[in-house]
């Protein structure tokens, strides 16, 4: 235990700032002084610039996208189409971040699908499908809500 112990204060000392030169040169040595120039520079290197809000049309940008294609861009995805999105991949593809694989997704659809297409429709997730577990069995898989 003395051993560790030593290490530790060892590892102090190295990293400990005893004295510091301030910006004309003279030196510091008050430990509460240090600790507030460490501060106050942290603060004002990492300070965010203030910028007015712009709106996207006053930056005059050129038009590359017709408002046609525009609108084929944003329209909501065919479920169908979303499918065959899914169903196209491996189903032993690494998992998403989700930690759910395409593989999940392709045995559940049925279960899912609705969830899927609330998504794009309603533009959020159900709270619910971000807390639910799935535990497995020989036989079947069974959703379990965690308590909240």
């Amino acid at each position: 235990m003395q051993f560790f112990q030593q290490k530790i204060n060892t590892r102090k000392k190295k990293k400990f700032i005893c004295q510091l030169k301030d910006e004309c040169g003279i030196w510091i040595d008050d430990q509460w002084v240090i600790a507030n120039r460490f501060v106050s520079n942290y603060n004002l290197q990492n300070k965010t610039m203030q910028t007015p809000n712009k709106n996207i049309s006053d930056l005059q940008l050129p038009h590359m996208v017709s408002d046609m294609d525009n609108l084929e861009l944003i329209k909501l995805p065919d479920i169908e189409d979303v499918k065959q999105a899914i169903f196209s991949i491996e189903s032993n593809k690494t998992p998403g971040p989700d930690g759910f694989g395409a593989g999940f997704f392709k045995h559940y659809w049925e279960l899912i699908y609705n969830c899927i297409l609330e998504f794009f429709t309603c533009e959020k997730m159900l709270r619910q499908i971000n807390h639910t577990f799935c535990t497995y069995s020989k036989n079947s898989a069974t959703f379990i809500d965690p308590p909240l």
